[in-house]
């Protein structure tokens, strides 16, 4: 499972932004997931409850936006969702020279912190 690594490296985060602020803790933290980015959030929220225990986000509340994935396409010139994180053409002309311009990340959004 990736998403232990991942809670890892955003724990880490999160204490240097909270170091860097003069913070002694985090309450919450939020996240947005792109469905395409290969990020399970449920295995990501229960792997956070169990490793924020002993760091400051140990009594933090963890908020996950997921975003659809949206394209862009070359040969019409404009952006479209898709509902499935599979795509091969544009959804409003076809074409197959289509490139995501989002969905496909994942962004530490805000901390909020005391």
């Amino acid at each position: 499972m990736h998403e232990f690594s991942i809670v890892t490296s955003l724990i880490e985060n999160c204490e240097n932004i909270a170091r860097e602020n003069e913070a002694k803790v985090v309450l919450e933290v939020y996240l947005e997931i792109g469905r395409r980015s290969g990020v399970n959030a449920v295995l990501l929220q229960r792997a956070f409850s169990e490793f924020r225990i002993g760091s400051v986000c140990e009594g933090a509340e963890l908020f996950i936006e997921e975003v659809e994935v949206e394209l862009f396409c070359d040969s019409c010139q404009k952006e479209s969702k898709v509902a499935e994180i599979c795509y091969t053409q544009c959804p409003l002309c076809q074409s197959d020279k289509v490139r995501i311009v989002k969905g496909g990340e994942m962004l530490l959004k805000r901390l909020v912190m005391e």
